[in-house]
C-alpha cells in the first residue's frame, strides 16, 4: 500500500497531468515469468544489486526483469515513475510494468533485444563517440521533452546499457530530479553511507 501510494503520486506529480499507463504485476506472475529467479533465467548480474532475468508471459514473448535487492521506496517510485514517461525514446528502455509487493524491487521492460553491461575498455574510440553522441541524446530529451526539467544525477557506465545493436540504452531514474515549475533551481541532498552529506543546487538551463 505504500508503495502503491507512493508511486500514485510520483505518476501524477512527475507527469504533469498526463497518464503514463504501466502494468502491476503480482508477485506470482513474476516467479512464472522467470522460472522462479531462475540462474538459467539469469542475462547479467550487471552489478552486486541489480540482477536482470529474461522471461516470458502469455502477453509477451520476451521481457527483461530488473530486481533490484537494495532499494528505498522513494527511489523505486520515481524509477517507475520517470522510466514510463520516456518508455517512448530509442535511448532508453521501453518499460512494461513493476511489481510492488515482492520483497525485493521489480521492473518488467519489453526485451526484443539482448542488452549487455557496458564495458569501456572493450569499445573502439568510434563507438565510444557514438555511446556518448547517445547519451547526451537521451539526456537532452530528459531536458526538454516535459513541462518540468528532468535532470539526471546519477551517470555511470553502470547505468548504461548496450543492446544487440550497440544502441546505449539509460537505465536507473532512482536520483532523477525535476525543476519545478516556475524555478530555476532546486537544491538537492545527497547521502553517503549516512556519514556524508551533499547539498547541490542543480540550475535549469534555458
Amino acid at each position: 500500500m505504500e508503495r502503491g501510494a507512493k508511486l500514485f503520486k510520483d505518476l501524477i506529480e512527475l507527469g504533469h497531468g498526463k497518464s503514463y499507463p504501466i502494468k502491476i504485476f503480482y508477485a506470482d506472475e513474476i516467479l512464472k515469468a522467470t522460472n522462479n529467479f531462475s540462474d538459467s533465467n539469469l542475462v547479467s548480474p550487471f552489478d552486486y544489486y541489480r540482477k536482470w532475468y529474461s522471461g516470458k508471459n502469455e502477453n509477451h514473448p520476451m521481457i527483461l526483469i530488473k530486481k533490484d535487492l537494495a532499494f528505498k521506496v522513494d527511489h523505486l517510485c520515481r524509477d517507475i515513475a520517470v522510466s514510463s514517461m520516456v518508455s517512448g525514446h530509442k535511448n532508453f528502455l521501453k518499460l512494461v510494468g513493476c511489481c510492488l509487493e515482492s520483497e525485493e524491487a521489480v521492473m518488467v521492460y519489453h526485451g526484443v533485444k539482448k542488452h549487455y553491461r557496458l564495458k569501456i575498455s572493450e569499445q573502439t574510440w568510434k563507438r565510444r563517440m557514438k555511446i556518448a553522441e547517445d547519451m547526451a541524446t537521451a539526456l537532452a530529451y530528459l531536458h526538454t521533452a516535459f513541462p518540468r526539467p528532468f535532470v539526471y544525477t546519477n551517470l555511470s557506465h553502470m547505468n548504461i546499457l548496450l543492446d544487440e545493436d550497440g544502441v546505449a540504452k539509460l537505465i536507473d531514474f532512482s536520483y532523477c530530479v525535476s525543476i519545478p515549475e516556475r524555478e530555476t533551481f532546486v537544491r538537492v541532498t545527497l547521502h553517503w553511507d549516512s556519514i556524508v552529506t551533499w547539498t547541490i543546487i542543480i540550475f535549469a538551463v534555458t
